[in-house]
C-alpha cells in the first residue's frame, strides 16, 4: 500500500493556513525536516505521528493517506466482483453489491457512479419497480454532475440521465442533458483516428470503424421499428449485408450476439405472416450466430477481415440477462407466432439444438 504522507501533509498545512516553520516550531523540529517530508524524501519519526495527527485533528491513517488507499482498493475489489455479476447477467446481485457499497461510502464519486449504473441496469429489466429505480438513478446522477470532475465519469452520467429521463416519459430533460455533450464530429475517437499515424493510427481507425459498424446496425434496427413489417424485413436484410461486407471472413466476434438477436427478430416477422421458409432460414441463422457467440469462436485471435485486421477478436462484455444466447433464442420460440411450425421437423431440429446448448 502506497503512503501519501507528503501530499496529505501539504494539504493539511494549507487548510490550516500555517507555514512549514510554524509546524516545525509546534513539533520542536527544524523547518528543513518538514520541507524534506513534503518533498517525499522521508517520513517523521513514528513517535511524532500521533502529535502531527492530533495537531491537524485527523487520524494517523488519514495522515498517511492510508484510508484513501484502502477505499480505492475496496472499490477496485467491488468493481471486479461487479464485472463478474454483469458478465453473467445477474443485475440484481450487481445492484445489491453497489447498494451496500453506497451505504458504506455515500460520498465516494466512483461508488455513487457505479451504484447509479447498477440502478440503471435494474431499471431496464424490473418493470414492477421501474419508476422507483429510475427516479433514484436520476437523483444520484444529478448529484454526481455537481461533484464529479473526471470527464469520462461525467459523460457516462449524462448518457444515463438522457436515457433514464426519456424512459420516465420526460422529453425535455433528455434534450437538455444531450446538449451538454460534444458533437459526433468532435468526439475523442473521431479526433484520434484522424491524427494518429503508423500502426497506432491504423488501429485507431479500425476501432472507430468497428464502433461505427455496430452503431450503424443498432440505429437501423431501432429505426426499423417505425416501419411496416414488410419494410422492417428489408431493413434487416440490409443490416446483414453490411455485416457481411465489413466482415467477409466471418470474424464477427462480439457482434455475433447482436446478429443473432436481429435474425431472431427477422424470424418473428416471417412467422407472423406464415412464411415458413423465411422463418426457418432466419431461425437457422439466429442459432448459428448464437452458437458462435456462446462458444466464443476464435476468441483472442486476430481479425482477418481487412478493415479490422489489427484488432483482436473478443467476446468480453456484460449483459442484463441470465443464461446464454441460445437460452434467449429458445425463449423466443415460445411465442405463439411459431405455433404453425411446432410439428415441423426442421423447426423441431432447431429447437433441439438450442435446448442442447442453452445454459
Amino acid at each position: 500500500m502506497e503512503f501519501k504522507f507528503s501530499q496529505k501533509l501539504k494539504e493539511l498545512r494549507a487548510k490550516k493556513n500555517i507555514t512549514q516553520e510554524q509546524l516545525a516550531r509546534h513539533l520542536q523540529i527544524s523547518p528543513q525536516a518538514v520541507s524534506k517530508w513534503e518533498r517525499n524524501e522521508g517520513y517523521p519519526d513514528i513517535m511524532l505521528l500521533p502529535r502531527i495527527a492530533l495537531y491537524f485533528d485527523v487520524t494517523i491513517d488519514d495522515l498517511l493517506g492510508i484510508e484513501k488507499e484502502r477505499i480505492k482498493e475496496q472499490i477496485k475489489a467491488w468493481e471486479d466482483e461487479s464485472y463478474a455479476y454483469k458478465a453473467k447477467g445477474d443485475v440484481m446481485a450487481n445492484h445489491a453489491l453497489w447498494e451496500a457499497a453506497y451505504a458504506e461510502y455515500p460520498n465516494e464519486v466512483q461508488v455513487i457512479y457505479q451504484y447509479s449504473r447498477a440502478l440503471w441496469n435494474v431499471f431496464m429489466v424490473d418493470t414492477k419497480k421501474k419508476r422507483a429505480y429510475g427516479e433514484k438513478m436520476v437523483a444520484l446522477g444529478e448529484e454526481l454532475l455537481e461533484i464529479a470532475t473526471d470527464q469520462d465519469t461525467r459523460n457516462g452520467v449524462i448518457q444515463m440521465l438522457v436515457y433514464a429521463y426519456d424512459e420516465l416519459g420526460d422529453k425535455e430533460k433528455p434534450k437538455k442533458y444531450a446538449w451538454m455533450m460534444g458533437s459526433f464530429w468532435t468526439c475523442r475517437e473521431m479526433l484520434l483516428s484522424n491524427i494518429m499515424d503508423g500502426d497506432e493510427g491504423v488501429e485507431s481507425k479500425q476501432n472507430f470503424l468497428h464502433t461505427l459498424t455496430h452503431e450503424l446496425n443498432l440505429k437501423a434496427f431501432v429505426l426499423a421499428q417505425q416501419y411496416t413489417d414488410e419494410e422492417r424485413i428489408k431493413i434487416y436484410h440490409t443490416m446483414f449485408a453490411i455485416y457481411n461486407i465489413v466482415y467477409p471472413d466471418g470474424d464477427y466476434g462480439f457482434e455475433a450476439v447482436h446478429i443473432s438477436n436481429h435474425y431472431g427478430a427477422l424470424a418473428y416477422l416471417y412467422a407472423k405472416t406464415g412464411n415458413r421458409e423465411g422463418a426457418l432460414d432466419a431461425l437457422r441463422e439466429a442459432v448459428r450466430f448464437a452458437l458462435m457467440f456462446d462458444r466464443k469462436e476464435n476468441d483472442g485471435q486476430q481479425h482477418t477481415s481487412l478493415l479490422f485486421n489489427k484488432l483482436t477478436i473478443s467476446y468480453s462484455g456484460t449483459k442484463n440477462y441470465t443464461g446464454n444466447t441460445c437460452t434467449l433464442r429458445l425463449k423466443g420460440l415460445k411465442s405463439k407466432v411459431y405455433d404453425f411450425l411446432r410439428e415441423d421437423a426442421e423447426f423441431m431440429e432447431i429447437q433441439k439444438i438450442l435446448e442442447e446448448n442453452a445454459s
